[in-house]
Parts: structure tokens; C-alpha cells; sequence
């Protein structure tokens, strides 16, 4: 698709700091029901997490309170996250 590859090449262009201020808002489309949408904001979420860390702390801790069901169920994006962010600390 033409416009989530220009969406994947400006995530690219930009600094990563860029998205530090909306972070609430990709975590609010987490769970987008459009696959490409929710692949891409995880994605970004993962650039993020890996140039600054601490910046997802609070939101992601907010939002496994918020979401436990979707946690108990094996359907939330810490497992998604845990995984990426594993290899950081190797």
C-alpha cells in the first residue's frame, strides 16, 4: 500500500524524539483493528522504546492496570514489547 509505505519512510526521516509528546495517542491505537495501523504504531512504539526506554514506562504500567483482560488473555502489546525489549538489556 503506497500510503503505509510513505507513513514507514517518514517514521524513518523523522527523530524519533518527534513522537516522544504523543505517545498516549499511539497507545490509544494499540489495538486498532486495521492491521496495518496497529502494526505500524507497535512499530513505532519499538523505535522509541529502544532510543528511550523510560519514556514508555509509565504509559505501558498504565496500560497493563487499565487492560488486564486483555493481558489475561495473552492479547496485549507487553508481550509484543518484552520480547524487543529483551534484547536491549543483552
Amino acid at each position: 500500500n503506497a500510503c503505509q509505505q510513505a507513513l514507514e519512510e517518514g517514521f524513518q526521516v523523522l527523530p524519533v524524539e518527534t513522537w516522544l509528546q504523543v505517545i498516549p495517542q499511539l497507545m490509544a491505537r494499540i489495538h486498532s483493528t486495521v492491521k496495518p495501523v496497529r502494526r505500524l504504531v507497535l512499530k513505532l512504539l519499538c523505535e522509541i522504546g529502544h532510543a528511550h526506554p523510560q519514556a514508555l514506562v509509565y504509559p505501558v504500567t498504565v496500560a497493563t492496570k487499565v487492560c488486564q483482560s486483555c493481558v489475561a488473555d495473552g492479547d496485549f502489546f507487553a508481550v509484543y514489547f518484552y520480547r524487543d525489549f529483551k534484547r536491549i538489556g543483552e
